[in-house]
């Protein structure tokens, strides 16, 4: 809704669309032209006026110049940094839930996420699982990772044969359920 605002330079009451408006109109060009000056001085030169990287001459209120500064802002945000990050877990459409693995660590690239279910199976039994192995949820839940809801098996079982597969396990599905209140 339009609202009659005071003008923050010449103190003049103005019209103005927004009710966030700081700035008559021809207040506002002489505040934007003011504010690159400043960012932008060339001609005073000290040590409080040049940028922390590479040295060229910045505004007074500046830390970095803008090109440092955007560079900087990209290492900033990045991982634990970023306003969006979720310490490291994350749910893909299927519905596993992935986890954020170190670098260097068993099948993981630069900070790559990992099925949370094959790592609790790995550190469960304290080997890597094996290339064609696929990990089963014993009752189904695809978010319950813990150690003993977790069988590994052939892919080759898992999809051609699961109740074969999983026959050994029905009777600690059921009390699984139980423990969770399911069945």
């Amino acid at each position: 809704m339009p609202a009659d605002i005071r003008c923050r330079g010449c103190s003049e009451s103005f019209h103005a669309k927004r009710s966030d408006a700081l700035w008559c109109p021809s207040c506002r060009g002489a505040n934007a032209k003011r504010y690159a000056r400043e960012y932008d001085a060339k001609d005073k030169v000290s040590a409080k006026t040049r940028c922390m990287d590479c040295t060229t001459p910045i505004g007074r209120n500046a830390k970095r110049c803008r090109t440092c500064d955007n560079i900087w802002r990209g290492i900033r945000y990045r991982g634990e940094g970023s306003p969006n990050w979720k310490q490291g877990r994350i749910v893909d459409g299927k519905g596993y839930v992935l986890v954020r693995v170190k670098p260097g660590t068993h099948r993981a690239g630069a900070g790559a996420y990992r099925r949370e279910h094959h790592v609790v199976w790995e550190q469960a039994h304290g080997r890597p699982l094996p290339k064609g192995w696929v990990v089963h949820h014993l009752n189904g839940l695809k978010a319950d990772n813990r150690p003993e809801n977790l069988a590994a098996m052939r892919r080759q079982e898992h999809h051609t044969h699961p109740r074969r597969a999983l026959a050994p396990y029905e009777e600690r599905i059921k009390m699984l359920e139980e423990q969770l209140g399911i069945g």
